[in-house]
């Protein structure tokens, strides 16, 4: 359950390709558990120390911007699927242009409609196109099923 709760963008990324790396289960919770202290303890941070950044600073709005740019690219990266980066950035400017003000909220809405739909139809005619690599092979005489 608190790997449900603890699930953010960094810890997704970091373990996109676990079972390839061969975590485990614990290092997965203890790599979430780390990440969650970190969020928080920033936060805390921020929210005490905040008001001490002088306004003059500019760009400081485009660090998460930022981040999710590169969370972006390591996903595509790991994935290969253009279906999936084409639909993220047509959603990502129709939302632009629709809803401006809550762009983010529409452009997420209308992803995940589409990626809804690509899976009922990739349901329906049995594909499996954009779907991560198999892991490799495990070594020969090991025990693992």
């Amino acid at each position: 359950m608190y790997s449900m709760f603890a699930l953010t963008d960094e810890a997704y990324a970091l373990t996109l390709q676990a079972e390839r790396n061969n975590y485990s289960s614990t290092r997965i919770l203890a790599i979430q558990g780390l990440l969650h202290a970190s969020w928080t303890t920033s936060v805390l941070a921020g929210a005490l120390l905040g008001s001490l950044i002088p306004e003059s600073i500019k760009g400081l709005e485009f660090a998460v911007t930022a981040l999710f740019a590169v969370l972006a690219i390591e996903a595509f990266k790991a994935y290969r699927s253009i279906p999936l980066s084409g639909l993220a950035l047509i959603s990502a400017v129709v939302a632009s242009w629709i809803a401006p003000q809550s762009m983010m909220v529409m452009a997420m809405a209308m992803f995940l409609a589409g990626l809804a739909v690509a899976y009922l139809l990739r349901r329906r005619t049995g594909a499996g196109d954009g779907e991560p690599a198999a892991a490799p092979l495990q070594e020969e005489g090991s025990n693992a099923r």
